[in-house]
């Protein structure tokens, strides 16, 4: 199991950085993100004009708010639900629910492109992007679910969590463009570098548990490892 991880880690930290499908893998967790500000908005009783994804991996989300804690909720939501939904990826492999999994991204894609997505690069992606989530769910091997799904995890996770590097490093050389921190900022008053590295620790919380959930137990490999006479 450990070995299989290594290697499947391996494989897609090299697709992240590979032209072309890198940048279509990490849109995923863009996506996600962008997705979390909506459903915050929403909830609190905001609007949502549209999203807008970005080949650069960059994304925007147009809110409505009338009350402070509406704004404020959806600041916080992004970082903090992607890495939600990253960790809950890795639990769903885990317990080896790899259409779940995949079912939930495709819910989230589609929500995205009937309701909220409308720039051209962002539709292009998730035209592209809903189909081979539906050929995951047709096709019949079993194998090539559960490693698709894994490298999805892996990507998330880690994804997730180099979002809120780069968020930490702008916040500190350059606070007024450090995108969620700055407007966390202007609302609060709480310097952006504070909101960087909160954003930092939640993910960091999250990748933490990912690696404890999805690999096998000391002692379970100890009991694997027991030969009987």
């Amino acid at each position: 199991m450990r070995l299989k991880l290594f290697v499947m880690s391996i494989i897609t930290v090299i697709l992240m950085y590979v032209p072309f499908i890198g940048t279509f893998l990490r849109v995923i967790n863009t996506m996600i993100h962008e997705t979390g500000h909506a459903l915050l908005t929403l909830f609190t009783n905001g609007d949502v004009t549209r999203i807008e994804l970005f080949s650069n991996l960059e994304g925007v989300t147009f809110t409505k708010y009338s009350t402070w804690i509406s704004g404020f909720l959806s600041g916080i939501s992004g970082y903090v639900f992607s890495s939600i939904i990253a960790f809950l990826c890795i639990l769903l492999w885990k317990k080896g629910k790899y259409k779940w999994m995949i079912h939930l991204l495709l819910y989230i894609s589609v929500i995205n492109l009937v309701f909220w997505v409308r720039n051209l690069y962002g539709i292009l992606w998730l035209v592209c992007f809903i189909p081979l989530l539906i050929y995951l769910l047709i096709q019949k091997s079993q194998r090539l679910l559960e490693s698709i799904a894994l490298i999805l995890s892996i990507l998330l996770i880690t994804t997730s969590f180099m979002s809120t590097i780069d968020i930490l490093v702008l916040s500190f050389i350059s606070p007024n463009r450090a995108g969620d921190a700055t407007f966390l900022n202007s609302i609060t008053y709480i310097p952006a570098l504070i909101w960087g590295i909160l954003f930092f620790l939640q993910a960091f919380l999250f990748l933490y548990l990912s690696f404890k959930t999805i690999l096998p137990r000391k002692n379970k490999i100890m009991e694997e490892n027991i030969v009987q006479y």
